[in-house]
């Protein structure tokens, strides 16, 4: 089995076409099946990249001079890396390639089914000369479908490698993965939903299988990523933050209809061409975008009160059996 994803580069008719061939399409497909990772290669122009990555690490200074040593500031209580919104205000900076890419929303489609939408948008920050890590968790402190629901875009707004903390990712995990691998704060059903941690003895266990990599990335690519796979951040020894943009996309038939700020002008530009994705965005002024941003919420979890999953169902039916 191989220890890397697979590599969808566009060739140059994909590109004038704004969209990948049936046979690209295919090997995106079934990378994300097999692995629940794949890298999208050279599809964003790396002078847009740029000038985010100048930006946020602008906005990055001060938003660590405002958190100080406080480490519950950071994700997941660990100073290795926080969130940071991408600045959504400035038109400047707000690429069509970059919030409307096609090739992104082509494979999005084809993989979580017709209609899905765009529901959420943040970024990563690995702080610079870092040596902590996170524990290996997914992105669902809720239980999470049996099914791709949901994928995340990683936008690697600088060279990504293990020295400056490339994801760690535990290829194929998602495959078999469901709610039970998570750790929780009380014996369920006492407990309405498990925590993001990954029980340490079946992190080892899956050592022992296929274990995880970090994936070398760099300026124009994107990566895609099941919400349902294994990872964690690792520690930056570089001497500069390591950024990246994170959009999630979910699936037509999840239940979450809460909606994202955009400011009026990004309007415009998402509504320009048809897209093969819903934005699901509420658009404000400006000044009022500036408000949300920085303010994650519950935004990925699900907002239907009723909404279960067959693992739910599962655990619920075994426990009336006790």
């Amino acid at each position: 089995m191989s220890d890397q994803p697979v590599i969808v580069s566009p060739s140059s008719a994909e590109r004038a076409g704004g969209k990948y061939s049936k046979d690209s399409l295919r090997r995106a497909i079934e990378g994300l099946n097999r692995d629940g990772v794949i890298y999208l290669d050279n599809i964003v122009d790396p002078a847009h990249v740029e000038k985010l990555r100048l930006a946020m690490l602008d906005e990055a200074k001060i938003l660590k001079a405002k958190k100080g040593n406080d480490v519950s500031q950071y994700n997941q209580g660990v100073a290795t890396n926080f969130i940071q919104s991408p600045p959504l205000t400035n038109q400047s900076l707000f690429f069509e390639d970059v919030y409307a890419n096609p090739f992104v929303h082509q494979v999005v489609s084809y993989y979580l089914g017709p209609f899905p939408s765009w529901t959420f948008i943040t970024g990563n920050n690995a702080n610079k000369q870092t040596t902590d890590r996170q524990a290996v968790h997914k992105d669902s402190s809720f239980i999470h479908p049996l099914a791709p629901s949901i994928i995340i875009a990683n936008f690697p707004l600088c060279e990504f490698s293990p020295e400056n903390g490339s994801t760690e990712m535990w290829l194929g995990s998602h495959a078999t993965t469901d709610p039970g691998d998570q750790m929780w704060p009380a014996q369920y059903p006492t407990s309405q939903a498990p925590l993001c941690f990954i029980r340490p003895e079946l992190v080892e266990e899956r050592r022992k299988v296929r274990p995880p990599i970090q994936i070398a990335c760099k300026p124009g690519g994107v990566m895609l990523r099941d919400q349902r796979i294994w990872h964690a951040g690792m520690p930056n020894a570089s001497n500069e933050d390591r950024i990246m943009l994170a959009m999630m996309f979910t699936a037509a038939w999840f239940p979450n209809d809460r909606k994202f700020k955009l400011p009026y002008f990004a309007k415009e530009i998402l509504e320009s061409k048809p897209l093969a994705v819903n934005v699901q965005a509420e658009y404000v002024s400006e000044a009022e975008c500036e408000e949300s941003l920085h303010q994650w919420g519950s935004g990925i979890q699900p907002s239907d009160p009723n909404y279960r999953s067959l693992w739910e169902v599962a655990q619920l039916k075994n426990s009336l059996k006790v």
